[in-house]
């Protein structure tokens, strides 16, 4: 005989708050894996299906309130191991939810999210090592993500479409209204492993190539998963002139710049 729809939901439903847990807060989660696993295999079990049902409730409750003072939250660039003589720094901290990136060879680097359809530019300073402002682009785009730039025109990929921002660098202070390169995209988006059990990733791989083929792939900075919870999550990679690499997080909100470190009495860039 098949589960009753309305128990069947209310177990998915706990696994799916099981995975919440394990992700965010690990030694809750560890103890809310267990209590799931008895409750589920062994629902007539002595213990009592309705105390692992409090139990359960009151894990919940727990990981909302003690998580964040156990195990805290924001950016912490002092995890990530990286090759010898290579150093991660912040380049830019308030970019909620960044995502892909292009840098222009004028300093200016956009940054697209999927929160509320957001957009970035990062002006060039000095120096590639910091953006002397971060502006918003355009808002209100359906969940945008790639982009890219040619011939001073920024190109946007929604779901749907792509866009083209001609002449945008000189427009910033009043973006004109994009031109529709192509309409014809589904508009269903797929969904990844973002949200598995036990996460898997965090991390910035490098490909070694020989002949226009990958040879040989070595995990190059890894420390954003932390067990089982994640501080951050790296999603693109753009290398800069200097030869240095940005690297953009959209669960920190930020952007890392990472480069080469000069032995110690060296002239430092």
């Amino acid at each position: 005989m098949g589960k009753d729809p309305v128990q069947k939901s209310i177990s998915e439903r706990k696994r799916w708050a099981v995975s919440i847990l394990l992700r965010d807060s690990s030694p809750l989660g560890l103890v809310a894996i267990v209590i799931q696993k008895v409750f589920f295999h062994y629902p007539q079990s002595p213990i009592g299906s309705a105390s692992l049902h409090i139990a359960f409730c009151g894990l919940l409750c727990c990981s909302c309130v003690f998580a964040p003072q156990l195990f805290g939250s924001g950016i912490h660039l002092e995890k990530i191991k990286l090759p010898p003589g290579v150093r991660i720094t912040p380049y830019a901290d308030d970019v909620d939810r960044a995502r892909s990136m292009t840098p222009s060879p004028s300093g200016t680097v956009f940054v697209r999210t999927r929160n509320q359809g957001v957009g970035y530019a990062l002006l060039g300073g000095e120096s590639w090592r910091r953006p002397a402002k971060v502006v918003h682009v355009a808002k209100g785009l359906n969940s945008p993500n790639g982009v890219a730039l040619r011939d001073g025109a920024l190109y946007v990929a929604e779901i749907n479409r792509i866009l083209r921002y001609d002449r945008i660098e000189s427009l910033l202070d009043n973006l004109p209204t994009p031109t529709i390169v192509n309409d014809r995209f589904p508009s269903d988006a797929h969904h990844c492993s973002w949200n598995r059990t036990v996460p898997i990733g965090y991390r910035v791989t490098l490909a070694r190539v020989e002949r226009d083929r990958p040879v040989k792939y070595e995990v190059f900075a890894d420390g954003w998963l932390q067990g089982w919870r994640a501080w951050g999550r790296p999603v693109d990679v753009q290398e800069l002139p200097d030869g240095s690499l940005l690297v953009s997080d959209d669960k920190a909100g930020a952007i890392y710049r990472i480069s080469y470190q000069e032995p110690s009495g060296a002239r430092q860039e």
